[in-house]
C-alpha cells in the first residue's frame, strides 16, 4: 500500500496525520469557502485541511506505515522524512505534489500551502457530486438581470401618464350612447300622428 493510501486511512479513521517538519493533515467540518484568488466557491462539508502551525512528530504515521508494510519502524520513519523532503522540495519549486491516493499540495503566491483531497475520495458520501464551482461561469448572470430592467420600465409610466391618457379614452365610448337616444323619440312621433286621422 502507497504511504499515500495509509494516510487516507487513517485520516479516514479522523486521526490527525503529523508530517514532521512541515505540517498536519485532518478531516473537518468546512462551511465552505470562496476565495477571490482562486476564482472558485467551495461547498460546505467535510473536508481535509493542511495546517502549517503543528509539525512535532508524533509518530502516527511512521508506525501504521511499518505495521502496514512490515518493515522496521526506524526505516518507516526514514521513508516519512523523505516524503516530507520531496513534498517541499517540489513545491519550492512552484510544482503541485500527488500524494497518490490521497491528494495534491499546492503553493500560492504567498507561500501558503494548500492541500486538495482526490477526486476519487469521497468523504461524505451523502454530498457526494458537490464540487468547487468555477466563478467564471457565473460572468453570464449579468445578462439574465437585462428582464429587470424591462420590468422597471413598466412600472415608472404607471405612476402617471397613463392614467391621465386613459381618461379621454373611456369618454369617447360614453358619447355614442347619448346619441342613440333621440334617435328612438322620432319613431314614437308618427304613430302620435296616426290617431287624430281616425276621429274624422
Amino acid at each position: 500500500m502507497a504511504i499515500g493510501e495509509i494516510i487516507r486511512k487513517l485520516l479516514e479513521e479522523r486521526k490527525r496525520v503529523v508530517l514532521p517538519g512541515f505540517g498536519n493533515l485532518e478531516i473537518r467540518e468546512s462551511a465552505g469557502a470562496f476565495p477571490t484568488r482562486a476564482k472558485k466557491i467551495d461547498p460546505p462539508g467535510l473536508a481535509v485541511k493542511f495546517d502549517g502551525t503543528y509539525s512535532k512528530d508524533d509518530g502516527l504515521l511512521a508506525e501504521a506505515l511499518a505495521e502496514e508494510e512490515q518493515i522496521d519502524p526506524e526505516e518507516a520513519r526514514q521513508r516519512v522524512l523523505e516524503l516530507v523532503d520531496a513534498i517541499k522540495f517540489a513545491l519550492d519549486k512552484g510544482v503541485e505534489y500527488i500524494l497518490e491516493g490521497a491528494g495534491t499540495f499546492s503553493q500560492d503566491d504567498d507561500g501558503k500551502v494548500h492541500f486538495r483531497t482526490d477526486p476519487d475520495w469521497v468523504l461524505e458520501p451523502d454530498q457526494f457530486g458537490l464540487e468547487s464551482i468555477d466563478l467564471l461561469e457565473l460572468e453570464d448572470l449579468p445578462q439574465e438581470a437585462e428582464p429587470q430592467e424591462t420590468v422597471t420600465e413598466q412600472e415608472e409610466p404607471v405612476g402617471g401618464e397613463p392614467a391621465v391618457e386613459a381618461a379621454p379614452e373611456e369618454k369617447p365610448e360614453e358619447e355614442p350612447v347619448a346619441e342613440a337616444a333621440p334617435e328612438e323619440k322620432p319613431a314614437e312621433e308618427p304613430a302620435a300622428e296616426a290617431a287624430p286621422e281616425e276621429k274624422p
